[in-house]
């Protein structure tokens, strides 16, 4: 019984910084998950480079204004080009070879299973002589 009153109160000690740390931990992971969820949200968000015109292939006068911009040391204009993307919907079947190792006319699986078969079969007949 007295060991009971010796270890209560350093367990209760235990008990109390145990619980301070785990709730420490607690707010750590909440802040942590704020953090994530700030940085999804600020990855989701377009980048916008500033000073950029995109440019249509068929505007010729566009590129010529974009030209003299440039050397008078204005915005620098860049060309982006829109492409109309095509789905490949061709199927293409290509057919797997296999190449199997022979050993003395027999495939390696085969020539693996009887060698196995001729060593237990030889264990065997060292184990016999020996008794």
């Amino acid at each position: 019984m007295s060991s009971i009153l010796i270890l209560k109160p350093i367990i209760d000690v235990l008990y109390d910084e145990v619980k301070e740390y785990k709730n420490k931990m607690e707010k750590r992971v909440k802040e942590l998950e704020e953090e994530i969820a700030l940085l999804k949200v600020q990855r989701k968000r377009p980048v916008v480079a500033q000073n950029v015109v995109v440019l249509d292939e068929s505007d010729d006068e566009a590129f010529a204004e974009a030209a003299l911009a440039g050397l008078a040391h204005e915005p620098v204009v860049k060309q982006v080009e829109i492409k109309n993307e095509v789905e490949d919907t061709s199927s293409t079947v290509q057919e797997d070879t296999k190449t199997v190792k022979m050993i003395g006319g027999k495939d390696a699986k085969e020539y693996m299973k009887e060698y196995q078969r001729n060593y237990r079969k030889k264990q065997k007949e060292n184990m016999i002589n020996k008794t």
